[in-house]
């Protein structure tokens, strides 16, 4: 019994049978295999065949999966020691924080809140995955933001120079703005101002009155025509919904409404915005859409800053920090009513709302540009009687997406 389970031996030449039939029985059934073919296949071939079923396309591979940074506790230190030597503490501070808690001093970053977490369940396995890649490479920054801690764990590299690049943008020294050319507090300087709505080449005179210094704080009087003013009201109005605020780090009161207004929508939309690029410097590329706003009798925004922390990753990739604010009044309160001003609470500074002036005020400092300056917390009181009609216009220190 045994020896029927064994492989049987093969002989050698010299031990073979000298009539072995063995390649005989191999050429009649290949012959046999010709013929079926011969006869089977024209026979199949002329036969009906049942409709094909559409296939889905095949999915391209995957790229090669990521590895995670090790899970070895001193390896991960020595790793998170090389990023922090490379300066990433300060360039890189939402990736630190995620994910090498601990390696830098707390005055080494720029982050006064957490960095985000995974927003889906699906982050890990997409990011091994590789689409953090491939998403940012298509021009999309939603992923990167949604799945920040599982990018930064499996694509670190892509992190990092993404964030570091952001910081390089981020420091990059501010225009020589029109604004500016009211030098010093209480100086008064003239400006001619397109008027597109009067016709091409035609232009209205206005003037830029400095404020305050250090943050700088300017008037621009008649920025806007009336006609300009009129037209935004009359767009903003129907679109009114409740103000949103950023309730996920700043706890404020806002009661006013608002609307935003596509960057198409009017002439006067875009005279706006071709304005505020000219005298601030900025690409018109890098304003975000307008913000009607609407205050009625009694509503209010209470003291707030329009810049954002490093760790606020979203905006970050959006196109940076607000470096500077326009705020632009629509028209006159009632006689008497001394409600409605734009109050500056840490320097002694408020604004009543003119009709067609705009407020033009930094939120960072030349010699400062990553942290931005709470000194320009401000805060939009209530009117006493009538309604303040004004539009909110940031500018980003990069393209906004």
């Amino acid at each position: 019994m045994g020896q029927r389970n064994r492989r049987p031996r093969v002989a050698k030449a010299d031990e073979r049978p000298a009539g072995a039939n063995r390649p005989l029985l191999y050429i009649a059934a290949a012959a046999a295999a010709a013929i079926v073919s011969y006869v089977a296949v024209p026979y199949l071939a002329s036969q009906p065949r049942e409709p094909a079923v559409a296939q889905r396309p095949r999915a391209p591979p995957a790229r090669a999966q990521k590895l995670p940074m090790p899970e070895d506790a001193e390896a991960r230190k020595l790793r998170c020691a090389g990023y922090a030597e490379m300066g990433n503490c300060r360039r890189a501070s939402a990736f630190m924080i995620a994910q090498c808690p601990g390696t830098c001093r707390p005055d080494e970053t720029f982050c006064r809140r957490p960095p985000p977490a995974d927003h889906q369940s699906w982050c890990p396995q997409r990011a091994r995955e590789g689409l953090c890649e491939s998403e940012w490479a298509r021009g999309s920054f939603h992923f990167l933001y949604q799945c920040f801690s599982s990018c930064a764990l499996y694509d670190p590299e892509l992190v990092l120079r993404v964030l570091r690049e952001a910081h390089e943008s981020a420091i990059s020294p501010f225009p020589n703005a029109l604004v500016n050319l009211a030098a010093a507090v209480g100086d008064m300087a003239p400006l001619a101002l397109d008027d597109a709505l009067a016709g091409a080449g035609r232009v209205h005179e206005a003037r830029v009155e400095r404020l305050h210094d250090r943050p700088r704080v300017r008037l621009v009087h008649e920025f806007l025509t009336q006609e300009e003013a009129d037209a935004l009201i009359s767009i903003g109005k129907p679109l009114l919904q409740p103000s949103p605020t950023m309730a996920s780090y700043r706890h404020t009161v806002r009661t006013s409404s608002t609307a935003y207004l596509g960057n198409d929508v009017h002439p006067a939309v875009k005279a706006v915005r071709r304005r505020v690029a000219a005298l601030s410097g900025y690409p018109e590329a890098n304003i975000e859409p307008l913000q009607f706003l609407q205050y009625e009798a009694g509503q209010q925004y209470e003291g707030h800053n329009d810049f954002f922390d490093a760790c606020d990753v979203d905006q970050t990739l959006r196109g940076g920090e607000r470096r500077m604010t326009f705020l632009l009044y629509l028209n006159d309160l009632p006689d008497g009513d001394e409600g409605g001003n734009t109050t500056f609470t840490q320097l002694g500074v408020s604004v009543p709302p003119r009709a067609r002036a705009a407020l033009a005020f930094d939120n960072y400092e030349e010699g400062s540009p990553l942290v931005g300056t709470v000194d320009c917390m401000h805060a939009g009181t209530p009117p006493q009687r009538g309604t303040k009609w004004a539009i909110n216009v940031w500018i980003r220190v990069r393209e906004f997406h």
